[in-house]
């Protein structure tokens, strides 16, 4: 058998954690730290109509951190939409959706 030559320095292990969020809801912030929760839509074990949003894991960031993290997401984005203006549509109606 020949030996894996993809070094685990360089790429995750195929052990690596991978999780699958719907969204990200509840963002509490102080002015060190950022915490939300990532939440997924489950559907009933039964069968039953509809879906449940449960929370399943907390994100807990120094802020600088989380700002960071904002940046790259809205770098991210605006690159997308250079290729794809569905996805300023999609941005917009996301952004509708939040508003209070």
């Amino acid at each position: 058998m020949a030996e894996d030559s993809v070094s685990s320095a360089e790429f995750p292990t195929p052990q690596f954690p991978t999780v699958f969020a719907d969204g990200a809801i509840n963002l509490a912030t102080t002015v060190e730290v950022a915490k939300f929760y990532l939440a997924r839509n489950d559907p009933s074990f039964t069968g039953a109509v509809g879906n449940h949003l449960q929370a399943f894991a907390q994100i807990v960031m120094p802020l600088g951190g989380f700002l960071q993290a904002f940046a790259f997401f809205e770098r991210t984005i605006n690159n997308m939409a250079k290729n794809n203006p569905l996805i300023t549509q999609r941005l917009d109606a996301a952004r509708e959706a939040l508003k209070e």
